[in-house]
């Protein structure tokens, strides 16, 4: 976390690393209240409000005749430039409070836990296009409460549950009776994950 301080860069990725810091979002617990509800910050890259200057809006009517269409024009860019932020925020609240009811075991739990979602599920349940998902999840990363740092678009890989159970399953096996990949299918069939011997 201190790595931002350190002078090697102002957040994102770490060339050396490889590893996210300052995330975009963090989740927490509930401060004494494990089974209460999470706690979630969405950080903005600017602090404060942002609005155009009634003051400046009051000052066009008296603007000279040659400079009140560029300052009206001015104006309104600063007042659409407003707008558009807070439907981004809007849109990365809602998106948010989607993610956390859906995969609160997997925020809590890790990998194993993690539930099939897709950003085009999540655009029908929001009324929202699924290219307004997909712009809301790019590049951002979210810090979990035990302190990991993963990108959102994990929140949406269907797979990453199915490789978790695998990763369990090979690690368990022995050399003298090494998985196949049929019964690896059968255990994972077990487990309710219906993959190809393939795949």
């Amino acid at each position: 976390p201190a790595y931002a301080f350190t002078g090697g860069g102002r957040g994102g990725v770490s060339i050396t690393t490889g590893r996210y810091f300052r995330p975009d979002v963090t989740i927490g617990l509930h401060p004494g209240n494990r089974d209460g509800p999470l706690v979630v910050e969405i950080s903005t890259p600017t602090n404060g409000w942002v609005r155009a200057n009634p003051e400046f809006k009051s000052m066009l009517k008296n603007a000279p005749l040659e400079q009140r269409e560029n300052w009206e024009e001015k104006y309104e860019q600063a007042v659409l430039a407003r707008k558009c932020l807070q439907q981004r925020n809007n849109a990365m609240r809602r998106l948010m409070e989607a993610v956390v009811i859906a995969q609160r075991a997997f925020i809590l739990n890790g990998d194993r836990h993690l539930t099939s979602m897709t950003r085009a599920a999540v655009s029908r349940r929001l009324g929202v296009h699924e290219s307004t998902i997909s712009r809301a999840v790019a590049g951002k990363t979210v810090a979990l409460p035990g302190g990991r740092i993963v990108p959102l678009s994990k929140f949406f890989d269907r797979s990453l549950s199915a490789r978790e159970a695998m990763k369990q399953l090979i690690a368990g096996e022995t050399p003298a009776s090494p998985l196949t990949d049929e019964r690896l299918v059968r255990l994972l069939g077990n487990q309710g994950i219906c993959i190809k011997r393939r795949t």
